[in-house]
C-alpha cells in the first residue's frame, strides 16, 4: 500500500527546503543594475530579501562571474541585465532537474523500506541480475512471499520493468486497468495496462 499524503508531503518538503529561487537572483540582479555599486546591507533594504537568501544568491551569482565585488566590499553587476536574468533561469531549470531526482531518490528509499520481498532480489534485479530470494534479509527471515501476479496485473508489485520508451522502473501499483511505475528519469507515471502489453512496451527489467 502506499504511505499516507502526509508521508509524502514531508518527503517533498525535505526536497524542497532551502532552494534559492530564481526570481530571488532576479531581483538582486535589477538592484545591482540601478544601483550601481551597493554594499549588502543596503541591497537587503533594496530588495527586501533576508540576509540568507541575499547571502546565497550573491554568492551564486559572484562565483558565476556576474557579479563582483570591489575593494570596499560593494557589489556590482559584472554583466548586463539579460546575461544575469539568463542566469537565473538556466539556474531555475538546473533546480528543477536536481529537485526531481532528489523526489526519486526519497520514492526508491521508501520502496525499498516498504519491501516485502528478498531485498537482496530488489537491488540486484535493478542493476539487471536475476536472483532468487536470498533467505537471509529481514523479509525472507520472516517468510513474506512475493505478491503473487494476475492476468491484469502482469508484473508483480515492486519489481523492476522496463519500457520501451520510459527506461527502467519500479511498479509502484495497480488500479482500473492501469500501472502505475516509478520511473528512474521521468518519475511516477501511470500506464494502461492492456494498450502497453498489446504493444510490447512493458518487460522486466
Amino acid at each position: 500500500s502506499r504511505p499516507p499524503p502526509e508521508d509524502l508531503a514531508l518527503h517533498r518538503f525535505f526536497a524542497g527546503g532551502g532552494r534559492l529561487q530564481a526570481e530571488d537572483l532576479e531581483t538582486v540582479a535589477e538592484a545591482l543594475q540601478i544601483a550601481g555599486e551597493v554594499d549588502l546591507e543596503a541591497l537587503r533594504h533594496v530588495t527586501e530579501l533576508s540576509r540568507s537568501t541575499l547571502a546565497k544568491a550573491a554568492t551564486e551569482l559572484e562565483d558565476q562571474g556576474l557579479i563582483m565585488q570591489t575593494a570596499t566590499g560593494e557589489l556590482r553587476a559584472g554583466v548586463g541585465l539579460d546575461d544575469l536574468c539568463d542566469a537565473a533561469e538556466t539556474m531555475r531549470e538546473r533546480q528543477e532537474k536536481l529537485r526531481a531526482r532528489l523526489l526519486r531518490s526519497l520514492d526508491r528509499m521508501r520502496i525499498y523500506a516498504e519491501l516485502r520481498d528478498c531485498r537482496r532480489r530488489y537491488l540486484l534485479d535493478y542493476f539487471g541480475q536475476e536472483s532468487g530470494p536470498c533467505g537471509r534479509c529481514d523479509n525472507c527471515e520472516a517468510g513474506l512471499p512475493q505478491e503473487a501476479t494476475r492476468a491484469d496485473e502482469p508484473f508483480p508489485m515492486r519489481t523492476w520493468i522496463a519500457h520501451t520508451k520510459l527506461g527502467k522502473g519500479m511498479v509502484l501499483g495497480y488500479h482500473a486497468g492501469h500501472v502505475t511505475i516509478l520511473f528512474d528519469e521521468g518519475g511516477e507515471k501511470t500506464i494502461d495496462v492492456a494498450f502497453a502489453l498489446a504493444h510490447d512496451l512493458l518487460s522486466r527489467a
